[in-house]
């Protein structure tokens, strides 16, 4: 963003982390709007308005008059929903949905495509080839594989909230041979309330629903053999070469 200045009124862009501006350019004001859903960005003109009123480009645009529907048209769709997408790659919910991240996404034999992984950073190779959030756990993953360990990846667990409503939860790893959870607390060490809350509800849940569950750690890290023994030790699980 040319100067720094929030394109909205002008006003400095606020500091992420208090290091670097945001890439949208928005003041401090303006960034809350953003994030209580009152402002939105058009993906035609790249304006600033009011969620839920039409841009000055649309209210200004001279309708044109409506051309039959061709066989070609008729097949420009979102690559991702399949939705109508006005002949352009994603439709307006996708676009901004994701024009923030760096999406994993399978393409299914050039005619659908599958979102793998819509968090985005999934950008670290393993020894095998698939794709993990970070360094630490590209260790884990590959002293697994080294034992030949099936692992799935993040695989889903459901439960319910206090509000009955369904949710879902990522551990880092699933071991389906031992029906054995791993999750990573790379930062166990710090002192975040946040975070050491966030490691007893995940670690309640997992006990809530009767599974097994274990941690590493970053210390983990500079020896994963040894944590990786003590982690079976501990479960009673004996690999099979």
């Amino acid at each position: 963003m040319a100067n720094n200045v929030c394109p909205i009124c002008g006003k400095p862009t606020v500091l992420v982390y208090g290091k670097a501006p945001r890439k949208d350019g928005l003041c401090k004001e303006h960034a809350k709007q953003l994030l209580n859903g009152e402002i939105e960005q058009c993906a035609d003109c790249g304006k600033w308005h009011k969620t839920g009123v039409e841009c000055t480009c649309k209210q200004n645009k001279v309708t044109p008059k409506k051309q039959p529907q061709t066989e070609q048209s008729e097949e420009i769709t979102c690559l991702l929903c399949g939705k109508p997408s006005n002949g352009k790659h994603f439709c307006y919910d996708c676009w901004k949905k994701y024009k923030e991240r760096t999406i994993t996404v399978n393409i299914i034999k050039c005619t659908s495509a599958q979102v793998v992984d819509e968090y985005g950073n999934r950008d670290v190779k393993t020894a095998n080839g698939m794709f993990v959030r970070s360094q630490q756990e590209k260790i884990i993953y590959d002293e697994l594989y080294s034992r030949r360990i099936k692992v799935i990846y993040e695989e889903t667990v459901f439960y319910k909230d206090a509000n009955g409503e369904t949710k879902a939860l990522h551990p880092d790893f699933y071991l389906p041979d031992y029906d054995l959870y791993i999750e990573h607390w790379g930062y166990e060490n710090t002192k975040s309330p946040k975070y050491i809350a966030e490691k007893k509800f995940k670690e309640q849940i997992y006990k809530s629903q009767g599974k097994k569950i274990a941690g590493t750690t970053s210390d983990d890290i500079k020896d994963i053999h040894t944590a990786i023994d003590r982690i079976f030790f501990e479960n009673d699980i004996v690999v099979k070469v």
